[in-house]
This record gives C-alpha cells, structure tokens and sequence, in this order.
C-alpha cells in the first residue's frame, strides 16, 4: 500500500494541480475576498476585548454594552472623528465602535432565532395533535422529536459569530470541487496505468497477486482521498484565520445565521469537523467511481475523460434534483449532496422508515458507503477470477 501511495504523490500533473488550486483557493481568501468581509473580525485586539466581554459578570458586561450604545449607537452610526479625542487611541474607538455592531446585531439574532425555534415547538404540537387523531405513527414521532429539539434554549453567549465567515466557509462550493477535481486525476488512472505501462503482468506470477494488488490500490486511493479532502479544508481554516482571526468555536451552532434551524446540540467547532468528514466520505465514493473505471479501463486518457465525464452528469443531476418541486428520495443517487451537508443539517429533514423519523443525511451516508463497498467488492472478486483464469 505505501508503493501505491508513493505512484499517487508523484503523479507530476496530479501534483501541479493539486499546487495551483491551493494557490488559487488561497488567493481568493487573501485578496479576492475582501469585498465579502466589509464587515469581518480583522483584528486579533476585538476578538481579545470580545472574548474579555464575555468573561464579566453581567453587572459589569451591562455596564460596558451601555457605554457602547451610547458612545457610537446601537449600529454604531454615532461614530464620528470627534470621537479621537486625546487619551484614546483611534484604534480603541474603532474597536469599540464595531463592538456596538456586532453587539447589538447578536442580540437582535439570537433574539429572532430563540422565537423561531418556538415557533416550531408550537407548530409541532399542533400538527402532533392532529396524528395523534388520525393514528399516523410517523408524524406522532417526528413531531414529538421537534418538540423535545426545539424546546432546548439555546445559550449564545456573548460573543456574536460574525456571519461572513459562515457564509463562506460552510457554503463554500469552490472548495469541493477543486477536490473532485484531485480525485479523478490521483484515482481514474490506478490501474490503467499499471496495463499500459504492463506492470499488471507482474502480480500474475504470485498467489492472489491481482486480489493483493487490487486491494492495496482501493486503500490507497482511500486514505489520501480523506486526507486530500482535511488538507484543503484545513489549509482554507488557517488562512481565513491568518487574515481575520476567527473566534466563537465553541459557541452553539444555531448561533451561525444560515444554521439557526438545525436540531444538532453542537458546537461551532463539532460542526465543521462532521462537515469535513462527510464531505471526505463523498469524496471517498467518488474515488471508488472512478477506480472502477480504471479497472475495466486499458487507457489513461480513456479514464480521465470518462471520469470528468460522470462527473459532469452527477454535477448537472445536483442542479436538477436539488429543486424543491423533487421529492427529497431522488437527493440519495447523488454523492455531491454529500458535499452540501449543511443542506441536510439547517433544518430537521426527515425520511419515514418503517414508521421512525431518520435524518436523511444518514439515509445519504450508508446508500454511498453501501455503492462504494459494492464497487471495491466487485473489483476483488473480478481480480480472484481472473487469477483463477490465468489473466486477462
């Protein structure tokens, strides 16, 4: 397995690749994407006072939230330059002034996302009253799971999660593809390459020499898909903290704007690293789609089209089926949803099975681990038949 891991990391178009999208994806966290951060937390000294802000005892946080609301405005519109009076540094008053903002615009947030969240207490047992009428298992259970979600308050904290950040990271789309991108390059020519360069015929001379072969390229592919998949993601984490400074980690992910509706009692930091492993887990199946082509495949360039092929129709289904016109069952066949978690995690989408409410992101996660163990399965048992064939 470490042969085949080595053939993958010195693919020199693989690895130019892999070097320019980087390049990119940095780039357009460093440069290109200021205009979408007009508001961000640039500096390390606001998230110090924030995170001092949120360690007072609410006497003294009151205290400090009216000084800034009468100082600069509850949205900071008092700001002036005759507020740079001597004895305060500019930067203090603007620290304070973008405090008043973010201060008054968490408040307002949380405020409207906790009376969402009841709301949906209140529908639920409105429409829990009506199964229970009509004896419809499926909908007592799922509304009776609302309620028990939903009726949790939520603490927030005083630290607000600025909502630029969340808007890019978590329904960054870039990202992902650039990823696909890796994957047919470092995964659609495992065993083609082998044919056409004929090292195939070496593991003919060994006892299950194919099925061993095929096995440790499977794994390979395997484990730098999910690590090519942590490293993209990590590498856009540390510099989108290198730039702005990221803070509220540990605060509740219903405090992000785009997440307020989700069921899970999880944290900022929890949340990104499930995304990432469900996005690996994508990337993983896709991996496995195109070892499968070049399996059957004599051709490198025969696997490289067909591959970007699929994976343009699985891109064009995505477009298609992600209309809300399409019942939610058609999203399963489809491995890039897997990619777009967070459209399964804002809201408490649920598949009936057999009676019980099942997120259906789980429904998504075992179809495609079911695909990818039926694809690898498929390989080794062809490779335990040709041995027994005596080759090709």
């Amino acid at each position: 397995m470490k042969f085949e891991l080595y053939k993958i990391m010195i693919n020199r178009l693989y690895l130019a690749t892999l070097i320019v999208l980087l390049l990119i994806m940095i780039t357009d966290v460093f440069i290109l994407r200021d205009g979408a951060f007009e508001f961000f937390l640039r500096d390390y000294d606001l998230i110090s006072v924030m995170r001092k802000a949120d360690n007072m005892s609410d006497a003294e946080f009151n205290e400090f939230y009216n000084y800034l609301i009468t100082t600069y405005g509850e949205n900071g519109d008092k700001y002036t330059d005759s507020l740079l009076v001597p004895g305060k540094y500019a930067a203090t008053r603007i620290i304070e002034s973008r405090l008043a903002i973010y201060y008054s615009f968490a408040l307002e947030k949380y405020s409207q996302t906790q009376h969402e969240r009841l709301n949906f207490v209140r529908t639920a047992n409105r429409l829990g009253q009506q199964a229970v009428n009509q004896g419809d298992t499926y909908n007592i259970r799922r509304n009776m799971n609302i309620i028990n979600i939903y009726s949790q308050e939520i603490d927030f904290g005083r630290i607000p999660v600025v909502n630029d950040f969340e808007k890019y990271y978590f329904s960054n789309t870039l990202i992902d593809f650039f990823i696909l991108i890796l994957t047919v390059l470092f995964s659609s020519t495992v065993f083609s390459n082998d044919k056409q360069c004929g090292i195939n015929i070496l593991f003919m001379s060994a006892k299950n020499g194919r099925r061993t072969s095929t096995v440790s390229k499977y794994l390979s592919i395997a484990i730098h898909a999910f690590c090519i998949s942590f490293l993209f993601h990590f590498i856009l984490l540390l510099s989108l903290h290198m730039k702005y400074g990221l803070s509220g980690w540990l605060k509740p992910i219903a405090a992000v704007d785009i997440m307020s509706h989700t069921p899970l009692d999880i944290n900022v930091l929890q949340f990104v690293i499930i995304t990432a492993i469900f996005k690996a887990l994508a990337v993983i199946a896709f991996a496995f789609i195109c070892c499968m082509i070049s399996f059957f495949s004599y051709s490198n360039f025969f696997s490289y089209v067909l591959s970007f092929a699929i994976l343009s129709v699985f891109y064009g289904y995505y477009f298609i089926v992600r209309s809300p016109n399409i019942p939610e069952v058609f999203r399963v066949f489809d491995f890039i949803f897997l990619t777009r978690i967070i459209e399964y995690l804002n809201n408490y989408y649920t598949a009936n099975l057999f009676g019980f409410p099942v997120m259906w992101y789980w429904l998504h996660l075992c179809f495609w681990t079911l695909i990818s163990s039926f694809l690898f399965g498929i390989c080794v048992f062809i490779s335990n038949d040709k041995h027994k064939q005596g080759g090709y």
